[in-house]
């Protein structure tokens, strides 16, 4: 039969087992914490990386010809008002390159503005000066900066 002494108990067990659950479960929360933000940084870089390309990609340089006549001030507006009718032609800026599209600014009743880049030999509309994808990827620019808290002052 064995004996045992009080002695040989360990007393600190249950303490140890405590404090090893505690720090594991710190260890968890902490690395699974930093893990996310490694990943949205890395993530997040890849378009900061890119935002110029995307730029490049997205928004029109040139028009595709420049033969015909190059509509220019009132009578660029005029037609462009007439794309748009519900909307009120703000402000029409020319390029010096005649290549370039031309940025109109529109308004519509509800004081909401767009900015879009039109052909000023066809009145085409080439779209926005700043498509969602590139709102997309400069909130992500300031994610990678600044984690969503602001500009810095």
């Amino acid at each position: 039969m064995t004996t045992t002494r009080s002695e040989d108990v360990d007393s600190t067990a249950p303490s140890r087992a405590r404090l090893r659950y505690i720090v594991g479960r710190v260890h968890l929360w902490l690395a699974l914490f930093l893990g996310v933000y490694i990943v949205v940084i890395s993530l997040s870089g890849s378009a900061v990386v890119f935002r110029r390309e995307f730029n490049l990609w997205l928004v029109p340089r040139t028009v595709a010809s420049t033969d015909g006549v190059r509509l220019t001030g009132d009578e660029l507006a005029r037609a462009v008002a007439a794309t748009y009718p519900g909307d009120i032609v703000v402000e029409v800026r020319e390029p010096r390159r005649p290549e370039r599209p031309v940025l109109v600014v529109l308004e519509r009743e509800d004081a909401v503005r767009t900015d879009r880049l039109f052909d000023p030999y066809t009145v085409r509309d080439l779209g926005e000066t700043f498509p969602p994808f590139l709102r997309a990827v400069e909130w992500l620019v300031d994610l990678h900066d600044n984690l969503l808290a602001g500009a810095k002052a």
